[in-house]
């Protein structure tokens, strides 16, 4: 799900029999939102579906922005392990 739907209410992003439909056929169900459990996640756990939310999407967007800005100054690494642990004081 890349919508904003779930995101401030418990909106799906589609209409809730066709997205059941669709998630009984999935192994997983993934959300850009990221650091609450969207009505969307929460209908496909319902479903037994692995879910994922958009938190390492976010991270990695970062680590590529640092490496960008930085030159590559710190490895890939060592940049996923600094903002894991500032992105979790968040």
């Amino acid at each position: 799900n890349t919508t904003s739907a779930g995101l401030q209410n418990d909106g799906l992003p589609l209409d809730k029999t066709l997205l059941v439909q669709l998630l009984k056929t999935s192994k997983i169900a993934i959300d850009v939102i990221y650091g609450k459990p969207t009505p969307f996640l929460k209908l496909a756990k319902t479903l037994s579906v692995k879910t994922k939310d958009g938190a390492d999407m976010l991270l990695l967007q970062g680590v590529l922005a640092n490496q960008l800005f930085l030159n590559k100054k710190y490895s890939q690494e060592e940049t996923i392990s600094y903002m894991k642990n500032s992105f979790f004081i968040l």
